[in-house]
C-alpha cells in the first residue's frame, strides 16, 4: 500500500497498522517513537505500530526472519530501513 493510500485511510476512518522492520537506526530511533507521535495527533487512536528491528543485524538475517518478523502480522503498510 501507498504511503498516500494509508493517509487517505486514515482521513476515511480507517485504522492501519504500520510495521517498521530494519536494523540499529529502526530498533533504537528516535524517528520512530516521533512518527507514533505526529500519527496520533493527527490520527488518534488509528494507529497501531509495530517496531519489528533489530539491532546489530545484516540483510541476511532480515530476510531469514522477515516471515516471523514483519509477514505475520499480514501487513500492508510497512517502512524498510537499512
Amino acid at each position: 500500500m501507498s504511503l498516500s493510500a494509508t493517509i487517505s485511510n486514515l482521513e476515511n476512518g480507517k485504522h492501519q497498522h504500520i510495521v517498521v522492520y530494519g536494523t540499529s537506526l529502526t530498533e533504537g530511533g528516535a524517528w520512530v517513537s516521533g512518527l507514533k507521535e505526529i500519527l496520533d495527533r493527527r490520527f488518534p487512536g488509528q494507529v497501531k505500530l509495530t517496531n519489528s528491528a533489530k539491532a546489530a543485524q545484516w540483510s541476511g538475517w532480515g530476510l531469514e526472519i522477515l516471515e516471523e518478523r514483519v509477514i505475520a502480522f499480514a501487513q500492508r503498510n510497512l517502512l524498510l530501513t537499512s
